[in-house]
């Protein structure tokens, strides 16, 4: 029995050890030394390093990480498995709102058929804001209601807007993607990691869209009231580290928690990770944390 217990607090000691050593060569690594709240213990990332064959360890259900730059994948996860991607659907309504030329200072009244069914939202029924606000509360605090407006401020119709999110996802060639409306909040928002990853990529290269999804927070306030208010991006990433390029977030239960994140590392290369199905808000980040770490490998 002695020599029984003597032989597991050996192996616990050996343990112990080995991830110390780790730490301390993780801590001098670029992709690993991203710093957020929800990063993944040490013994987990110890015990990942003893079977690294198998690729990063993630618990969301789909998942890829691309090189921005020259589309290269570096890592996956059922890339391909079509998926209801929540608030992920914002950016394309941004880049079809932007596609139709809009003056950022034209004012929007909050109507009621705006708020209906709309979520959690700080905007209000007669409330008046301009459609620079509006599209910063769309993609910073993914606001369905501002969403919405951007939408109608096209002159198209609900139906008439999917449909121009449609045509753009054939534009860029995905055949696993489809839209019914400009929120997400409806699961037949659908689309796969991989079609995603285009997407992310192609809203990054609107100026626009880029300088909006890094700020980490806007503030406004509405044409018809005296009160300021500041709307802060559900990205928590972005509250960690100066090199993250932006991202999105989406959730809706059949979505799961999702996020479309770009990084610039170290060695001057621009990564895109797309999560979709996290089962909670911190995995998502955890997953992102363990695919960029990967890219390092």
């Amino acid at each position: 029995m002695m020599k029984f217990s003597k032989r597991i607090l050996f192996y616990i000691l050996a343990i112990w050890s080995i991830s110390a050593i780790y730490s301390g060569i993780a801590a001098t690594r670029k992709a690993t030394s991203i710093r957020f709240e929800e990063k993944p213990g040490v013994f987990e990332l110890v015990w990942e390093s003893l079977d690294p064959s198998s690729g990063p360890k993630i618990k969301s259900k789909s998942a890829i990480l691309i090189d921005l730059d020259t589309g290269n994948i570096i890592a996956r996860k059922d890339e391909e498995k079509v998926r209801p991607i929540a608030s992920l659907t914002k950016l394309v309504t941004a880049m079809v709102f932007l596609k139709t030329a809009p003056d950022l200072f034209k004012v929007e009244t909050v109507g009621e058929d705006d708020r209906q069914g709309g979520g959690r939202s700080r905007l209000y029924v007669g409330e008046k804001l301009t459609l620079y606000d509006l599209f910063h509360l769309a993609l910073i605090s993914s606001d369905n209601v501002a969403a919405r407006i951007l939408a109608r401020s096209t002159g198209f119709s609900a139906d008439e807007f999917a449909e121009k999110m449609n045509q753009l996802a054939g534009e860029l060639n995905l055949t696993h993607t489809r839209f019914v409306d400009p929120t997400g909040l409806d699961r037949e928002n659908v689309s796969t990691a991989s079609d995603l990853a285009v997407i992310f990529k192609a809203a990054l290269e609107y100026e626009r869209i880029s300088e909006t999804i890094k700020k980490k927070n806007h503030t406004y306030k509405a044409i018809n009231s005296d009160r300021q208010y500041v709307a802060y991006n559900t990205n928590r990433l972005l509250y960690g580290r100066e090199d993250i390029l932006g991202g999105k977030t989406g959730y809706i239960r059949d979505s799961g928690y999702c996020l479309a994140l770009g990084v610039e590392m170290g060695d001057g290369r621009r990564l895109g990770a797309i999560l979709l199905g996290a089962p909670s808000n911190a995995y998502r980040y955890r997953d992102a944390y363990r695919l960029l770490a990967s890219a390092d490998n």
